[in-house]
């Protein structure tokens, strides 16, 4: 993905805020133990799963992948300011023993891992019905953009209106298809052919476009029974 403005600026935030804990943590005269090291280690790390996953999330590219993309922000950033809020907590109390310093920051980890693996099944979840949806209303809007495209092309004016008609009856015709209305729509698939062929003959185009909205309707009929 290209380097954008806005990831260059996500950058540079993060940058800063480096700095400035930075900063803050070794002019704060903090007890420097075991502790402290593994706090600072893991807010590090933090801060470089923060970069690593804004720049990958920002500007995905669909309105699904863009919503992972905000969510992914969203996570992250919860992340980065629990586990400061940790980390600073932790080298405030040197007294802490170890193991419990290394189990909280572990722990942590391991949560924002786990809500990452849930954000990106649900994102696969949400793809995988898009795209399902995707496949089965393509017979409807593939058959509705030939049929404007044939009115588009007619010279005859009843011609030209018979095929208006047939298309927006296409277009509220029920969108969804199912393997059951296989044959009825390479029926109707037959017919456009037919009509297509047929584009000089009004006489015929009128007849056609009878046939194909009377062939739409029994279509229609047999959607509604299998929903």
């Amino acid at each position: 993905m290209p380097f954008t403005k806005n990831k260059a600026m996500a950058l540079t935030a993060i940058l800063v805020v480096v700095a400035l804990y930075n900063l803050a943590v070794f002019l704060i005269p903090f007890e420097r133990g075991n502790s402290f090291w593994v706090s600072y280690a893991a807010t590090m790390i933090s801060m470089v799963i923060a970069t690593a996953v804004g720049l990958y999330a920002i500007g995905r590219g669909n309105i699904v992948r863009r919503f992972y993309g905000a969510s992914l922000v969203v996570l992250v950033l919860i992340y980065f300011v629990l586990q400061l809020a940790l980390g600073l907590l932790t080298m405030l109390l040197p007294m802490m023993p170890q193991y419990i310093t290394i189990l909280a920051n572990a722990s942590l980890l391991g949560c924002f891992i786990i809500a990452l693996m849930g954000a990106s099944i649900a994102k696969n979840v949400v793809e995988g019905a898009d795209t399902k949806t995707k496949t089965k209303t393509l017979f409807i809007k593939s058959l509705q953009a030939d049929i404007e495209s044939l009115a588009s092309r007619a010279t005859d004016t009843n011609a030209k209106k018979a095929l208006t008609v047939l298309a927006v009856a296409v277009k509220f015709s029920d969108p969804m298809s199912n393997p059951q209305l296989a044959d009825a729509e390479n029926d109707i698939r037959a017919k456009v052919l037919i009509l297509t062929e047929s584009l000089d003959d009004t006489v015929k185009v009128n007849a056609l476009c009878d046939e194909l909205q009377r062939m739409l309707e029994e279509r229609n009929r047999k959607c509604k029974l299998m929903k």
